[in-house]
């Protein structure tokens, strides 16, 4: 066997590998597949069909990781190619011919916006940049959302823990989880987790309020921050 022939061949042997791999991810992968298209079939607004796609890869991505990412990739290159051939059957066309269609349309799209001259943007392309602005938050939005079960789960596990009834050292464990979410998730993870926590803080006060018959506003003047009891290091090391 020739050399290419032996790379062609480890070259197989590695992707068969990684295929038994993410098998265990198959079926929850074409499940997800199935649910994006009904889900981008239902929107009447075609310019959400993106914000919707990229908010379901971000969130398999957060839940799944790039394992979940491959196998998402594998069922839609599966399901693109299952749908091209069922397309030529019911046309009469080959789905070579429907994979041209749409590369031609693609190479047509982009000449036209490499010959676009520097011009003032037109109302309608104002209105473009106006909705693509709200795209760009209704994505960081979706986004968010796909981690605020677990920031919410990390929130309910802490407060359950610090009301046990046992001695905690309340800023240490919140800080642990702060942490814990931060490895986990990232920046946007501590921003779904103050947001998860600003709902529980809030839900006290109201809560307060209900109980003394006071405004939101005098019961909040009673909460006391933790960190305010909290010693500080001081230059030497020492704990004031």
């Amino acid at each position: 066997m020739s050399v290419a022939g032996k790379e062609r061949e480890e070259q197989v042997r590695v992707v068969q590998a990684e295929q038994r791999r993410l098998k265990p991810l198959k079926a929850e992968a074409q499940g997800t597949v199935l649910e994006l298209m009904r889900a981008g079939l239902a929107v009447e607004e075609p310019a959400v069909v993106p914000v919707l796609s990229l908010g379901t890869v971000m969130g398999i991505e957060a839940q799944l990781g790039s394992d979940g990412l491959r196998a998402f990739a594998l069922a839609l290159a599966n399901m693109l190619i299952g749908v091209s051939h069922d397309f030529a059957d019911i046309t009469g066309h080959s789905p070579e011919q429907l994979v041209d269609f749409y590369q031609t349309e693609l190479m047509a799209a982009a000449a036209r916006r490499d010959g676009a001259g520097p011009e003032a943007p037109s109302e309608e392309e104002a209105a473009e940049d106006e909705r693509a602005e709200l795209r760009a938050w209704c994505l960081e939005r979706m986004q968010l959302s796909f981690l605020e079960s677990f920031a919410a789960h990390h929130v309910v596990r802490l407060m359950s823990r610090l009301t046990d009834g046992g001695d905690h050292d309340v800023p240490e464990e919140a800080l642990s989880v702060a942490d814990e979410v931060a490895a986990a998730y990232g920046h946007n993870g501590l921003r779904v987790l103050a947001v998860s926590l600003a709902g529980w803080a809030y839900g006290a006060v109201e809560r307060t309020a209900k109980m003394a018959n006071s405004p939101l506003a005098e019961a909040a003047k009673g909460i006391v921050p933790v960190f305010s009891s909290w010693p500080v290091p001081g230059p030497d090391g020492s704990m004031g």
